[in-house]
C-alpha cells in the first residue's frame, strides 16, 4: 500500500457512484481495504460481464473491508445512498 484515500459523506445524501479502482499506481496483486467510520451505508458491486449479478454488503460502522485484485477487475462498486440518514461518514481507503 502506497496511499491512503479520505473520502466524507456529509450525510446519506452523499454517494459514489460505480467505479473500479485505477490500479497505474498499485501493486496489481495487492488489496485494497476501506475502514468505514459513521454511519452504515452499503457496498453493492456489480459484475462486469453481467450487471444484474449484483452483491450488496452493509458496511456497519467501524468495520473493515478488503477488496481483492480479481474482484476490483472483475466487478464495479459503489457505495449507495441512504436518504433517510442525515449522519456522517469517513471512509478511509488504502491502496
Amino acid at each position: 500500500m502506497n496511499h491512503c484515500v479520505t473520502n466524507y459523506y456529509r450525510d446519506g445524501t452523499d454517494f459514489i457512484g460505480h467505479h473500479s479502482d485505477k490500479d497505474l499506481d498499485l501493486n496489481r496483486d495487492g488489496a485494497i481495504v476501506s475502514v468505514s467510520l459513521g454511519d452504515e451505508r452499503i457496498f453493492e458491486l456489480k459484475r462486469r460481464k453481467d450487471p444484474k449479478d449484483i452483491t450488496r454488503i452493509v458496511l456497519p460502522p467501524r468495520s473493515m473491508l478488503v477488496l481483492g485484485p480479481i474482484t476490483n477487475k472483475e466487478f464495479s462498486h459503489s457505495i449507495l445512498q441512504n436518504v433517510d440518514s442525515n449522519k456522517t461518514r469517513i471512509s478511509l481507503t488504502m491502496r
